[in-house]
Formats: C-alpha cells, sequence, structure tokens
C-alpha cells in the first residue's frame, strides 16, 4: 500500500496544479495551453513507472477527477509511462472523453495480461 499512499499524494498535488492552471486561465480564449506535465507531480507519476498504472485506471472512475475536465492528463502520464506499448489511435486525438474511455479499456486489458504472465512466471 505504500505505493498507492504515494500515488494518491502525488496526484493531489498534480490536481491541485492543474485546478489552479485552469483557474488562471479561465475566460482566455483557449485553455489548451495550460501545461498540465510543467510541474513536478507530473514527473512523479511518471517516475512511479508501471506500478501505478491500476491506480490510473481507478482514477478514471473518481467523480473528483471528472470533476476537473483532465482527461487528456492521464492519458498522457499512461503514455509517458508505456511509451510504445501504448498506441495512439486518431480517433481520441482531441477528445477527452475518447481519451478517457481508451485509456481505461487499454489498461484493463494490458493490466489483466500483465497479471497472466506474472502468473505463468
Amino acid at each position: 500500500m505504500v505505493i498507492k499512499a504515494k500515488f494518491d499524494n502525488v496526484l493531489d498535488d498534480w490536481l491541485a496544479f492543474w485546478t489552479e492552471q485552469k483557474t488562471q486561465h479561465e475566460g482566455k480564449q483557449d485553455s489548451r495551453d495550460i501545461n498540465y506535465r510543467n510541474c513536478d507531480a507530473y514527473l512523479k507519476l511518471i517516475r512511479i513507472g508501471k506500478s501505478a498504472l491500476p491506480f490510473i485506471k481507478e482514477v478514471y472512475q473518481d467523480d473528483k477527477f471528472a470533476e476537473i475536465g483532465n482527461f487528456f492528463g492521464l492519458w498522457s502520464v499512461t503514455k509517458d509511462i508505456l511509451k510504445e506499448e501504448f498506441p495512439t489511435p486518431e480517433h481520441i486525438l482531441g477528445n477527452g472523453l475518447a481519451a478517457r474511455d481508451y485509456t481505461r479499456s487499454f489498461l484493463e486489458v494490458y493490466l489483466l495480461k500483465s497479471t497472466h504472465k506474472t502468473r505463468q512466471t
């Protein structure tokens, strides 16, 4: 549970950063210029590595996360952790809900396969 606690703490820091950035950009023409990767918390999430993936999947179901509309954020974290193992289908680009659904479904299959591989060894 140490990894879960660390993940939760870092995620809270990252969400606070995201919320602050979103507030600062409120009313501006395009809020897509919020750089949710430009903080220590994002880099710490990446450093947790593949151990963070089950928690990322869970977070997509958390109401507090959905409230701020940061669906691409965890997609990016997942992409930065898995790199080439996480393909990017064209239909999710520019569509936060599609990115959320794709990432959640991908992680379900990926984590199931990882569990199966671990049991075989």
